[in-house]
């Protein structure tokens, strides 16, 4: 029977891509032929290794102000009480996204299995012999990442052709924007109740892993480059450019100067220390540099890429 793995991509450092290349060569062994999408750059002896391969600009993100999921810190600081809001976009849908593009790709050739692989699946004993089955028609694995567990996962599916068609039917933004605006739940509890709505679906008690554990090491409050300071930025007016840049978790006296192309912050003594900055249009910025005892940073592309945080005091 002709198979082919549909396999979701976001290789950002070569740690990822390396796994991406023994995913590929692991699924050419077993007979399985590749499909992914991409887009960033890969390079091309990885690229020759799948069957297809497709590079678009889309990463359909959820960004507030549609939906944000949303984590708080609280501090005290020489005095004073902190607590620091963040709206993180959500890339479950991203995730989703490329699996319905590329089953609606697939389904114009003629294959009978497809498979939904991300680049970092586990290939153990029982992904291997899923693979090799013939008798495929719509097995949803169980999911363990670190203290998460769920019974449906976005990491590794199996489908007939009826099924993947009815997969890529019932995939759509409104219904994950609605979920997550109800629920505010994880994109595999979406996915398990999507799975619901496919005739003769079966879920397997079996707990798939991936190779790379996403997340936990960037501290989303703090932005520096500067080792002896932190960094949050406040950016939360839709209407205008206002942006309040908390500088913390400093003891030591320091000389802290915040410079734009249309003027100049500056600030001597202890932490914390707070700049603000209000213009009708981020247009206007062309630079924002921070400069602590001499060491600087450009922080406008950090603020820029910022969708929603606030700053409680």
């Amino acid at each position: 029977m002709k198979k082919i793995a549909l396999i979701s991509t976001f290789c950002n450092t070569p740690e990822k891509v390396e796994v991406l290349r023994n995913t590929l060569i692991q699924l050419k062994e077993l007979g399985v032929d590749s499909a992914m999408l991409t887009s960033l750059e890969i390079p091309f002896d990885v690229i020759s290794l799948a069957t297809y391969c497709f590079t678009t600009k889309e990463n359909p993100r959820i960004k507030w102000p549609e939906y944000a999921r949303i984590s708080k810190k609280s501090f005290f600081e020489n005095g004073t009480s902190f607590t620091l809001v963040t709206g993180l976009a959500d890339y479950g849908f991203a995730h989703a996204w490329q699996y319905k593009k590329l089953s609606q790709i697939a389904l114009t050739y003629d294959y009978e299995i497809f498979y939904l692989v991300n680049y970092d699946l586990n290939f153990d004993e029982r992904v291997i012999d899923a693979l090799r089955s013939n008798e495929i028609v719509c097995s949803i694995w169980a999911h363990t990442r670190g203290d998460f567990s769920a019974n449906a996962t976005l990491n590794f599916a199996c489908f007939n052709r009826e099924n993947i068609l009815r997969f890529g039917e019932i995939v759509t933004r409104e219904q994950y924007v609605s979920h997550l605006a109800q629920t505010h739940d994880s994109t595999e509890h979406w996915f398990e109740k999507l799975y619901l709505g496919i005739d003769q679906v079966k879920f397997e008690d079996h707990q798939i892993t991936d190779l790379i554990a996403e997340g936990g090491s960037t501290d989303i409050y703090d932005i520096s480059q500067i080792k002896s300071v932190k960094i949050f930025v406040q950016k939360c007016n839709l209407d205008r450019f206002d942006v309040n840049l908390l500088v913390y978790s400093f003891s030591e006296e320091k000389n802290i100067r915040v410079i734009t192309n249309l003027g100049e912050h500056g600030y001597s003594g202890k932490g914390p220390c707070l700049f603000t900055l209000a213009l009708d249009s981020d247009d206007l910025l062309k630079t924002v540099v921070i400069e602590v005892d001499g060491e600087s940073q450009e922080l406008l592309p950090q603020i820029r890429s910022i969708d929603i945080n606030q700053i409680f005091i």
